[in-house]
């Protein structure tokens, strides 16, 4: 099986769909118990225009790779997998109002947006409280809202590559903030906070 971004061993816990040229998602060939059993669903590198609701009868699902499609919506239904822990969803369309309005209600520790058409970070994000990892490279952003600072789970490292200056990062007040990619933007600005709140290893 090839290897996935943040996947784990495989075996019957992992479903592979990537890169079989898909429109469009059904599980009803899926048993029961597989749909049970499922903590990790591979849909990159298809040709899916929004996230199929099929994906919520993965009751326990924990990872979903989305990448490299043509997403341009993430359906309400995504609320309903109560314990997904990671979303890969690089290299879309998908923007600040591609996503529902209760997004922000799941668990989520790692979200990686990056390469997408985000001009703003929505609002949404600023309510994963557990999220550690958020990953916005390649996208539109201008500014960082300063409702970042809820964030307080964060521990990224911060890379810019060819963003904003690197003395930006002073505003940031996420106190475990140490890695954060938010490269290939367009950011101007950033929340103005206290400087001793940021404490990140830079690079």
């Amino acid at each position: 099986m090839e290897i996935h971004e943040g996947a784990a061993a495989a075996g019957d816990s992992v479903l592979d769909f990537s890169r079989l040229n898909l429109n469009t998602f059904r599980a009803d060939s899926v048993s029961d118990e597989r749909k049970r059993d499922t903590k990790q669903l591979y849909l990159n590198n298809n040709r899916l225009a929004s996230l199929p609701s099929s994906v919520t009868v993965f009751c326990n699902l924990e990872f979903l790779d989305i990448s490299n499609n043509g997403l341009t919506a993430i359906c309400e239904d995504i609320t309903r997998l109560t314990r997904l822990k990671t979303l890969i969803a690089k290299n879309n369309r998908l923007d600040e109002f591609s996503l529902p309005k209760e997004f922000g209600s799941l668990q989520l520790e790692v979200l990686n947006f990056s390469g997408n058409r985000f001009e703003e970070i929505p609002l949404q994000f600023m309510k994963l409280l557990r999220l550690q990892s958020l990953s916005l490279g390649g996208n539109r952003l201008k500014s960082i809202p300063a409702e970042i600072e809820n964030l307080t789970s964060l521990e990224l490292l911060w890379n810019l590559e060819t963003s904003s200056q690197p003395f930006l990062l002073k505003w940031l007040t996420c106190p475990y903030l140490s890695y954060l990619v938010l490269c290939d933007n367009r950011i101007q600005k950033c929340p103005h906070s206290s400087p001793e709140y940021f404490r990140p290893s830079l690079l």
